[in-house]
This record gives structure tokens, sequence and C-alpha cells, in this order.
């Protein structure tokens, strides 16, 4: 059984091609579609920020792969019985928030694979193609079939990120800007010294254990900028109710401005 999704996204961060991420914060799957014909590479699904349900997870997953768009779904938290069903949706990668210790990148890896390896406990749906794929098979490439990635956005998780990038198992890290400066008493102050002393930071350990590393952020060329510069291998940005804000105020705005001229 192979992912090719996965595997076409891990071939392009190691030709140095930075895959672009884009969110999901609204329910209909569609637009999670949508999305996927612009052209972004893989779409960032939110379950730790909209609380949306198995079902409306299941379907983003699904229109995603649709649209041939690597999914990964931000989970709420370490806990295996809230994981578990997820993973059985089969997404391409799944994102574990606010790491901060060894003992919590251990659970979070855990949680992902079967015994001996893990806890993961085995009733794959989606994630055997509904038994479609035959069970030794799935059994073989399952670890091989998702994307783990670890959410450093604490100033403890910088600090312990060294041993952490140690735990076997860890595909990536995405760096959460906001709540790593809320750490340090800045809320939304990406570029103040010390959150740019603990991002330079991060870059430099995950260059050091050559762990692909993304970020978080919105489209801001500075901090894109510093970004290259520290080697990360990929980018989230934006989301669909940014998008629906930004197009509808633009037009509002052109539209009265032209009907506002046609009145002169």
């Amino acid at each position: 059984m192979v992912n090719a999704r996965l595997e076409r996204h891990k071939k392009k961060i190691e030709n140095g091609e930075l895959p672009i991420s884009t969110g999901v914060y609204y329910t209909d799957p569609c637009i999670v579609e949508q999305l996927g014909t612009v052209g972004y590479d893989m779409m960032w699904i939110d379950q730790e920020h909209t609380g949306f349900t198995l079902e409306i997870i299941r379907s983003h997953i699904q229109a995603a792969a649709a649209a041939d768009i690597f999914s990964m779904v931000r989970v709420v938290d370490l806990n295996p019985a809230t994981v578990k069903p997820i993973l059985e949706m089969a997404p391409d990668g799944v994102i574990f928030p606010m790491i901060n210790t060894v003992e919590a990148a251990q659970q979070a890896i855990a949680s992902c694979l079967y015994p001996p390896k893990g806890i993961r406990g085995f009733g794959p749906v989606r994630a055997h193609r509904f038994g479609a794929v035959p069970m030794d098979e799935y059994i073989r490439d399952a670890e091989k079939c998702l994307w783990r990635i670890l959410q450093i956005e604490h100033v403890e998780g910088v600090k312990n990120l060294d041993k952490i990038l140690e735990v076997p198992g860890i595909d990536s890290i995405v760096v959460g800007p906001n709540d790593l400066s809320a750490s340090l008493g800045v809320l939304g102050q990406y570029r103040h010294p010390a959150v740019m002393e603990q991002m330079d930071k991060i870059a430099e350990i995950c260059n050091k254990h050559k762990v692909p590393f993304g970020v978080a952020l919105g489209y801001d060329e500075a901090n894109i900028s510093d970004w290259i510069r520290r080697g990360a291998s990929w980018f989230a940005v934006g989301a669909d109710m940014g998008y629906l804000d930004m197009g509808a105020r633009q037009t509002l705005e052109q539209t009265r401005a032209l009907l506002n001229a046609k009145k002169g």
C-alpha cells in the first residue's frame, strides 16, 4: 500500500519546492475541494480551534482526496481515544498541538503506531480502503502512509526540542508563532527580539536533526523571508474565513467606488 499524495509531498520537500498549505475552519467540504483546485499543496483541517465533529473531519479528508491535495488534521489533544478515530479516516498527516516535553512527543507518536512500536488500537476503516487493501499489506505499510507532525508553540517546547527530536517516528515539526509569542508575554509580536530568538533556535535544532519543519503564519513578506532563511520546508498561510473576508471586502469596496464614480 502506497500513499501517493504523501510520497509526492515528501519528494517536493526533498527537492526544495516549499509546499504551501492553507486552512479550513468552515464545515462545507466543497471549500476544501475548491481550495484544492486553486493549487495549494496541503490542506490544514483544524479540529483544535473549531470543534469539528468526526463527520465533518471525514468529509474534509474525502474532499481533499477528491482534489488530490495532501490533508492533515490538527487534533484537539494527545488522548489516544481522540486521535484513533481520526487516524481511521486516513488523513495524509496528523498535527499534535502544544508539544512541550519528550513525554508528550512519545505519547503523540505512540498513538499513531500499532504495537509493539505504539499503542494504536486496531480497527482500520477508510485507512485500509474499507477492506480493499489486504490486511497483511495494510499492517506492513500503515506506518509509512501517515506524516506525524508535532507543533512547537511554547518556550518550554523550544527548551526541550533537542531531546524531543530524538523520539523515533517524528516526520516534521510545525511552528506556532501566536502561542509561542504568547508564552513569552508578547502575543502577536512575531518580530519581537525574544520571539525571533526562539524561532531561530527551533530552526537551528531542526536543521541539526535534519527534521523538516514548517510554520503556520499569514502572508507577510518579511516573516516568510525569515523562514526561508532559516531553512523551513513548508508554509501554512491563510484560511477559508480570511479569504471570504478579503474577497467580500474587496468586491464591496470596488463596487461602491464604481457606483459613486458613475453617480458623480
